[in-house]
């Protein structure tokens, strides 16, 4: 519940909001729920965008950070199954993982250079090359392609 500030729209999302990102056309605003355990999105340009979110992929775990990268794909850290996954734009459906062997697996987290124990920070460079997971203790970096 937000209060009303004459200098901000308040706005309401579904569930408790780790994860916030911009779209690059300023058109979407993405989220990740813990309380419902997933990602959506929300059309700014339509007038009761918070009435009709986009709700997709909704099997992670503590999902808690979301990056948007320079091509308008999506990154979200799903801190609970141990992993990274990506979005293509437009897609419901993750097209990579990063930190499990596939999109179904849940195994423990690991420490290996290429296991999560608790990914939550997500940071990529301007030329979508370098990805940069905050992982617990550590900071891990992956390059492109992103497999």
């Amino acid at each position: 519940d937000f209060s009303i500030n004459t200098n901000c729209t308040p706005y309401s999302t579904e569930g408790e909001i780790y994860g916030l990102a911009y779209s690059p056309n300023d058109t979407l605003l993405y989220t990740t729920s813990r309380t419902f355990e997933r990602a959506q999105s929300f059309n700014l340009s339509s007038p009761n965008f918070l009435s009709y979110p986009t709700r997709w992929y909704q099997n992670l775990l503590n999902p808690t950070k979301i990056l948007v990268d320079c091509e308008g794909g999506i990154w979200v850290s799903d801190s609970g199954n141990y992993r990274i996954l990506h979005y293509t734009i437009g897609s419901t459906s993750p097209d990579i993982v990063l930190g499990q062997p596939d999109f179904t697996s849940r195994g423990a987290g690991g420490t290996s250079d290429r296991d999560f124990w608790k990914p939550v920070g997500l940071a990529m460079d301007k030329k979508c090359t370098v990805l940069f997971v905050g992982d617990y203790y550590r900071v891990l970096r992956f390059r492109a392609p992103f497999n």
